[in-house]
């Protein structure tokens, strides 16, 4: 997994194998959310 902090947010990423293909998954999360928040 993959962290990028930018002035609106932070984007994360992870990338897996599904049915033999790789696949990308991001998510978007709000400056606002505080740190050590759990994400589900």
């Amino acid at each position: 997994m993959r962290c990028s902090g930018f002035r609106n947010g932070m984007l994360l990423s992870a990338l897996h194998k599904k049915d033999g293909e790789e696949v990308l998954n991001l998510l978007m999360v709000d400056p606002h959310i505080p740190a050590g928040a759990k994400l589900y």
